[in-house]
């Protein structure tokens, strides 16, 4: 009985192998990601060209840091922790155009639009991203100081072109993405 385990032991380990090597060479051949029915859909999806419309930095928040030393005579000097969470988002409008076409799937276009940022931004959509930053303020004798910290991210809006068994669609899109800070002096304020 124990040389049969052993011989269905080798053979489930031959096998084991050989089902590796197809899903390697599957995947070296770009297909990655997508399993079962949804690798052949992948093939009748396609984004074909990016229009992007418009970058540009979106304030997230703002931290003010007042620093009044009008009646003080040397340096006033003062430390401040500040921290923040951004989520990467991706959001496609569907058009009626495209909503109407019933030769895709939805679900396959998600994934393929998802995909594709993921791969450029190099962030997942929907992850967050924390900073933590620390920062010294100053304010010279006689003077009130008005600090800013401005948090903020980056936006892109644009029109993906995809390609859906042969025929052409326009997807709107607009994604946001990472997670950055600036710290401004407010005019006026001394």
């Amino acid at each position: 009985m124990l040389p049969f385990l052993a011989l269905g032991a080798a053979i489930g380990s031959v096998v084991g192998f050989t089902a590796g090597r197809k899903l390697a060479d599957w995947e070296a051949d770009g297909n990655a990601g997508w399993v079962g029915e949804n690798a052949m859909d992948r093939q009748s999806c396609r984004v074909v060209q990016e229009q992007v419309i418009q970058e540009e930095s979106v304030i997230l928040a703002t931290e003010d840091v007042p620093l009044d030393n009008r009646f003080g005579n040397r340096v006033l000097v003062s430390e401040h922790e500040f921290s923040r969470t951004a989520t990467t988002t991706l959001k496609m409008i569907h058009t009626r155009e495209l909503d109407s076409a019933s030769e895709f799937d939805v679900g396959v276009l998600e994934s393929l639009v998802k995909g594709r940022f993921t791969q450029q931004l190099g962030m997942d959509m929907g992850s967050q991203i924390s900073r933590r930053i620390r920062l010294k303020f100053e304010a010279d004798p006689g003077k009130f100081v008005h600090y800013r910290v401005v948090w903020k991210q980056e936006s892109r809006r644009g029109i993906l072109h995809i390609e859906v068994k042969g025929k052409s669609h326009r997807l709107p899109y607009l994604v946001t993405y990472g997670l950055f800070h600036s710290v401004e002096s407010l005019p006026g304020s001394e």
